[in-house]
């Protein structure tokens, strides 16, 4: 030691010195000599807590710099401490708060380490509030010093009342909104990895299904999420790449973070990590991915589709038993997927028809393999229904060389290319530009589900993803949705905890949870039904049959639907029927989908009081099969049995049936008039099956209505040149059509109790969005009332010797918007509340009873000779009766604006 220090500061630098140099025990003594001479040294404790290792003796130090300073920088480190005690560091013990005399010990108060600064700010205050004022003596010389002080001004007394209640308004505001607020989730959250193709030609399918999951995520986060802890989304983007697909596979499982997985977004990319998740027995359940072998030897892949297997199997039972085809042709590829669904499909077609080639593209020469098949394909005399067992890309190529051949064989395909975007695919080419669908017309596929003929759950979920991401999503998101669902099942199933070691038995519970949900008694609820696993870990819902139409994807006019609960149907009379197919225990029950179309000609005639309209419209039917699909009723008419009128056309091809009504009937809808005049209403027409269920039918919007622009849909179908809405003072911003489910009487009486019975029945709506016109209804019937306002209001500068009149004025005002306001109210019906308008019509009044009152008092402090108050009172109502009316105009402009 070089020096002795002579002053606090001088042994803090010498400790300093000491500490960049490594000496940390000369340091410590040198910062202790600091605080030993000079306990009030914010910078000696701040040192101090630097050269101590323990997390209380470092607290204890912090403390006192913050005791010291309030706003000294070592809160910074005190906030990053571990909780626990703080604990004097013995080479300090001497600062340590003294015991008191045994005989005042057992009765005092501990009080606060406090430093000395602090304490005689205290005393300070203590004395001077404890003080009496200076009396002023005999003595004294000086008459100020015997002047008692000044009174305080009433004037500043009130602001300071004021101030202190403005401050008291601030802090209870601040509190309650910090005690209101919704508690957020805590703890360590759930991670979910997604792995996918984020860039590259596949991204569209990776992007949609990240979405989707995210928006399962956020739906379980505002429930609570999973034991009050949040659940996350960590993606990984493989690009299909099979170099980066086992890249991201094993970032994934060396990320300790992650619990499981969803993904990968196909076959191949799924067979490439299924074995690094299986070595890190990490569970990954695959959205998309439906070749066979992915969940038949590796244990810890599940996935939220029906498998190739079952999907071959299902496409080639729909074609011979619903299309009709005993032939059949199948083109293929060598890739896992391709192979897998070709064998089904043949393997299922070729027992109860012929399979009259297998035809194969080679991935070594594809161009001149695709035009060799098609080549082949053509030289076949009768090749039948040809089945695409194919990749998007590959599909695309032979479609191009086959239509440009001129030929135009029928054609089914597999899930790969059975979404919307497959379609798009064409986009550009020569032919597509002149006839829009040249390629894809009739081309007929499946899909795990189409949108538009499930309705439920699986619509909301479209609705919901249109209206966060502004596109529509095809089947990988809804796929994507439901795994997230099984895996927020499973995670809270499995219970997990944190702490070390956790993740590995997590994720193995995780599995066995999922192992549980094995049956339809243990399913989860999904998009399009029940959630549960096969034997070979795969959902088996099954697939939707689709058609493309100028490039549009529709669903077909039959499907297929699983019976899950047979006692629900008379399966002998559906046997006998030709409405069940039987599939290896799966039984199989055929259902129609029924386009409907609403063209409308005219609404008119809106009722407010009795809350009807008049609509004048084409309803038509596009259906296979029996023309049950017609015996409809409509939901909202006055009159409740109300027959479709004589069809204005009718024609059947192939057992496809198309019919047009035009409708004409008085509509009821209740109507919600809490913002009159401001108010807007939904109109609806809707109807629905009388006789058959949901299970049989279920209506779904027309292409031909779906794809109107929001301005042609406004238009008249019979005259295009005017608007269909002929409501005076209504306007109609938007039409749009809705498909649903209702729980309803139907009319068909159930074999088993031959009683007819509530059922779910498929719903059809036609919505319009009307607003009544406000600027002329306020001009009409407020201009009255803002006339009469300013009479009065000029009236209050008439003198006060006339009160009288000034009183009459007001009384007049309260009669005559009495009056107006009855005459508003007449034209709604009897309702239970009040409307948006009224409460402007009572403010007013109530306005002008509180200016009767105001000059009444005027009158009688004039006749008493208070004139002082007389002036008073009546700037306070010349002032407070313009402010009034102009918040209430504020209020309805921030409100309706």
């Amino acid at each position: 030691m070089d020096a002795e220090p002579t002053s606090a500061i001088g042994a803090i630098n010498l400790g300093a010195a000491a500490y960049h140099e490594g000496r940390l025990d000369e340091a410590r003594t040198m910062f202790a000599r600091a605080l030993l001479a000079d306990p009030e040294s914010e910078l000696g404790w701040l040192w101090f807590a630097t050269v101590v290792d323990d997390p209380g003796e470092q607290r204890y130090c912090l403390n006192r710099a913050l005791a010291i300073n309030p706003e000294s920088p070592g809160l910074r480190r005190l906030v990053l401490l571990p909780p626990g005690p703080a604990v004097i560091p013995p080479a300090l013990i001497q600062l340590d708060t003294p015991a008191l005399p045994p005989d005042l010990a057992a009765a005092s108060i501990p009080l606060p380490l406090l430093p000395r600064t602090a304490i005689e700010r205290q005393h300070r205050a203590r004395g001077l509030r404890q003080s009496p004022p200076p009396r002023a003596t005999e003595t004294s010389g000086d008459p100020d010093e015997r002047r008692p002080p000044p009174p305080v001004p009433a004037r500043r007394c009130w602001q300071s009342w004021l101030l202190a209640g403005a401050a008291l308004a601030l802090v209870a505001a601040v509190v309650a909104g910090v005690l209101l607020q919704p508690r957020g989730l805590a703890g360590e959250p759930y991670l979910i990895a997604y792995a996918g193709p984020l860039s590259g030609p596949d991204a569209y399918a990776g992007r949609e299904q990240l979405r989707a999951i995210e928006l399962a995520v956020e739906t379980i986060n505002q429930q609570g999420g999973i034991g009050g802890r949040p659940v996350d989304v960590v993606s990984f983007d493989d690009r299909n790449d099979p170099a980066t697909v086992a890249e991201v596979a094993a970032e994934i499982v060396a990320n300790d973070q992650v619990w499981l997985v969803i993904g990968h977004q196909t076959s191949e990319a799924s067979l490439i990590a299924a074995p690094i998740y299986e070595a890190a027995r990490i569970v990954a359940i695959s959205p998309s991915a439906t070749v066979d072998s992915l969940t038949d030897t590796h244990p810890w892949y599940f996935r939220s589709v029906l498998a190739n297997q079952e999907q071959g199997k299902l496409v080639a039972a729909y074609s011979q038993h619903v299309l009709d085809f005993a032939r059949a042709t199948v083109i293929s590829a060598g890739g896992a997927y391709e192979t897998s669904l070709a064998a089904a499909f043949r393997d299922e077609f070729s027992q109860a028809g012929t399979v009259v080639a297998g035809l194969e593209i080679e991935p070594e020469d594809r161009e001149s393999s695709i035009a060799a098949v098609v080549d082949e394909l053509a030289a076949l005399p009768d090749p039948g229904l040809v089945f695409l067992s194919l990749t998007p890309e590959d599909a695309r190529d032979l479609l191009l060389v086959l239509r440009r051949a001129g030929l135009n064989p029928p054609i089914i395909g597999g899930d790969a290319i059975g979404y919307q975007g497959f379609a798009q695919l064409f986009v550009g080419e020569p032919e597509e530009l002149e006839q829009p669908g040249f390629f894809t017309n009739g081309l007929r596929v499946t899909a795990p589900l189409i949108y538009d003929s499930l309705g439920g759950e699986a619509l909301t979920f479209s609705q919901r993803f249109r209206a966060s991401y502004g596109v529509a999503p095809q089947w990988f998101g809804a796929k994507a949705y439901d795994a997230a669902i099984l895996a927020i099942h499973a995670l809270d199933g499995a219970a997990t905890e944190t702490g070390n070691g956790a993740i590995d038995a997590g994720r193995a519970r995780i599995r066995d949870a999922l192992d549980r949900f094995d049956s339809p008694e243990t399913a989860v609820p999904g998009l399009s039904g029940p959630l549960y696993f096969d034997a070979d870990r795969s959902v088996p819902q099954l697939q939707s049959f689709g058609r493309f139409d100028r490039g549009v994807l529709l669903s077909a006019l039959v499907q297929y639907r699983a019976v899950t609960n047979p006692t629900q149907f008379d399966l002998a009379a559906d046997r006998a029927a030709g409405l069940i197919y039987d599939m290896e225990g799966l039984i199989l029950r055929e259902y129609r989908v029924a386009y409907v179309g609403v063209d409308l000609n005219e609404v008119s005639n809106l009722d407010a009081r009795a809350q009807t309209f008049d609509a004048d419209f084409f309803l038509w039917f596009r259906y296979a099969g029996n023309d049950l699909a017609e015996d409809i009723s409509f939901t909202n008419t006055t009159e409740p049995d109300l027959p479709l009128p004589e069809p204005l056309n009718r024609s059947e091809l192939n057992d496809n049936h198309f019919v047009m009504y035009r409708v004409k009937a008085t509509f009821t809808d209740p109507m919600d008039f809490h913002d009159y005049p401001w108010d807007t209403h939904l109109l609806t027409i809707g109807l629905q099956n009388v006789r058959l269920s949901e299970d049989d039918i279920v209506y779904v919007p027309d292409q031909a209505t779906v794809g109107q622009s929001a301005e042609s849909r406004l238009r008249s179908a019979v005259d295009y040149t005017q608007p269909f809405n002929q409501i005076p003072s209504w306007v109609v911003d938007d039409v749009s059509v809705v498909q649903g489910t209702a729980s309803a009487r139907t009319t068909t009486p159930d074999p088993r109790t031959s009683a007819p019975e509530y059922d779910l029945v498929s719903t059809y709506q036609v919505q319009m969005s009307y607003a009544r016109e406000v600027r002329s209804f306020l001009i009409k019937n407020l201009l009255p009332l803002a006339l009469l306002a300013l009479v009065t209001y000029i009236s209050l500068f008439f003198s006060v010797e006339s009160a009288g009149t000034r009183i009459g004025f007001s009384v007049t005002s309260i009669l005559t918007t009495s009056v107006l306001l009855q005459s508003i109210s007449s034209n709604l019906p009897e309702i239970g509340y009040t409307v948006a308008i009224e409460w402007g019509y009572y403010v007013y009044i109530a306005l002008s009873a509180l200016l009767v009152l105001i000059n009444i008092v005027i009158d009688r402090w004039y006749k008493q000779k208070r004139f002082a108050a007389v002036r008073q009172l009546d700037l306070i109502a010349r002032v407070l009766y313009p402010t009034v009316i102009l918040i209430v105009i504020a209020v309805y402009v921030a409100r309706f604006y």
